[in-house]
């Protein structure tokens, strides 16, 4: 009776030892958090607006100086076409002389502008930069069609040279030394199409200068042909935006380029 108890006890014993499953320990567990797509698509949407910000500012820069330039019209041209310069009257240190100047006024965009003033300057000693406006002539105002040029006369009647041991009792004795004279024209421009963010400007067109020698028994005296150089402010805004669009390229492409290399 004893050998079947025995027998069962051990076939227990051997069941419950098999059927055993170890528990590992806590470390070996990895612990994932649960799959959030919400979250995940607002990562990603999170994402895409800050591409589209910095794309758009970094496009924000070259957009602004491009549209400020395509606004700034061109400055009127101004060249002279001939100049002549007639003695009128000779004393011991003065020569009065008059100057005739014919010159073209030009227009290089395709509205027209309208000149609210326009007048011409006599300037001596070097123009407007290293001289002084001795007499002025004020034109009538007037419009002035697109991609037009406009051909204009200014006379000064008594321009003054001081002159040095080279003429006396009215008579020019010898060649003088000779004299600068430049013409500056400063026509007040306002444009006809919408311009931002100035309507109008002064511009400055300053002239080559001329050297004026007078002569024995010359009373004319031919000056010629001259270029000239316009100034505004619309010209100065339209060279700053123009340096500020070409340094902004030149670093967003230096920056590019250690981008890519450290890729």
């Amino acid at each position: 009776m004893s050998q079947p108890t025995a027998t069962a006890a051990a076939a227990s014993s051997s069941t419950s030892t098999a059927t055993a499953i170890p528990i590992p320990a806590a470390d070996g567990y990895k612990i994932h958090k649960p799959y959030n797509a919400k979250a995940q698509a607002r990562d990603c949407c999170n994402c895409i607006f800050f591409l589209i910000f910095a794309l758009a500012l970094a496009c924000a820069v070259p957009a602004v100086t491009r549209a400020l330039i395509y606004l700034q019209p061109g400055l009127p041209a101004v060249a002279v076409i001939s100049s002549t310069v007639t003695v009128r009257n000779v004393s011991d240190s003065l020569i009065t002389a008059s100057w005739d100047v014919t010159f073209t006024l030009s227009n290089p965009n395709d509205r027209g502008f309208f000149y609210e003033r326009l007048v011409a300057y006599a300037a001596g000693g070097g123009g407007a930069s290293g001289g002084h406006r001795i007499a002025n002539v004020t034109l009538p105002p007037f419009r002035q069609a697109g991609r037009a040029a406009a051909t204009l006369s200014a006379s000064f009647p008594a321009l003054k040279f001081v002159v040095n041991d080279c003429a006396a009792n009215r008579t020019i004795l010898r060649p003088c030394a000779p004299a600068p004279l430049s013409l500056l024209v400063e026509p007040a421009a306002v444009y006809e199409r919408w311009t931002w963010p100035w309507k109008g400007d002064v511009v400055v067109a300053e002239c080559d200068v001329k050297e004026v020698a007078f002569r024995p028994r010359v009373t004319k005296l031919e000056l010629g042909p001259a270029s000239c150089r316009s100034d505004g402010r619309w010209r100065r805004l339209e060279v700053k935006c123009r340096t500020i669009f070409w340094n902004y390229v030149y670093v967003a492409g230096m920056c590019l380029a250690i981008l890519a290399f450290s890729l």
